[in-house]
């Protein structure tokens, strides 16, 4: 195949902020439906060939099992690569969950980013390359895009993230700040972020950047959504919020 042809266009599927296990989420195993079902379903139904899933996809390192075996069996509904970034609540720390539970062990099409200083996860058949770098420690030390890389041989570029957008002259502590000059001096075609309920866009300069929003949703004018990514050589980037509904 000549590296200018690809598969045209590439879907991708970003989510984030499901807060599995959470007793304040009707994600709780308490007989409710949990909503990496109504993710995975939505991920079949639009026919993505990547899942993202940008942070707090559990909501603590102390989850139930019964979570972390519905989440895997979830997961192992798709065929497809499925991007997995820790967040703030699901940090990669010494006590992370994922470790513990092998979650990547047991989920044979998820990769978790996992170095603390970020690192690029290539998928060559979609020519397709992500970026990320995993919550360890929650702090304003913590830049989830500082010193993000510039794009190699990849056709498409990706940067996965896990903060909060804040102004540089924000004189407040805010922990794990995404700047917006981050965004605009990337080099990434689009930014996957996490850690906001709600769908938004940040976009900065040319480079598209947007929250997904919770599965969830925060109220009734705030329903949940995923974001459908499609990658095109023509038409370039386009983000659309698909409604969720969590039963």
């Amino acid at each position: 195949m000549n590296p200018k042809q690809i598969l045209n266009p590439i879907k991708i599927i970003h989510t984030s902020d499901l807060h599995l296990g959470s007793d304040g989420f009707k994600s709780s195993v308490q007989g409710k439906s949990i909503p990496i079902k109504q993710v995975v379903d939505t991920t079949l139904n639009e026919k993505a060939d990547v899942l993202v899933i940008a942070g707090d996809l559990v909501d603590h390192n102390r989850v139930h099992l019964d979570v972390l075996t519905e989440l895997q069996n979830q997961l192992n509904r798709l065929s497809i690569p499925i991007i997995l970034l820790p967040g703030n609540h699901d940090s990669l720390d010494e006590d992370s969950i994922y470790n513990r539970a092998h979650l990547v062990d047991n989920c044979s099409s998820l990769r978790m980013f996992s170095d603390p200083s970020g690192e690029i996860i290539h998928l060559k058949n979609l020519q397709l390359s992500f970026w990320g770098k995993p919550t360890i420690h929650h702090s304003p030390l913590f830049l989830p895009l500082g010193n993000a890389p510039s794009r190699n041989q990849e056709k498409w570029f990706v940067g996965v993230a896990h903060g909060l957008i804040t102004e540089e002259s924000n004189t407040e502590q805010r922990s794990s700040p995404i700047f917006p000059s981050h965004i605009a001096e990337s080099d990434f075609d689009y930014i996957a972020l996490g850690h906001i309920d709600v769908f938004r866009d940040v976009s900065t300069g040319n480079v598209p950047a947007f929250y997904s929003g919770s599965p969830e949703g925060t109220s009734a004018e705030q329903p949940g959504s995923v974001t459908l990514i499609e990658l095109d050589d023509h038409k370039g980037v386009t983000v659309k919020p698909i409604p969720v509904t969590i039963n």
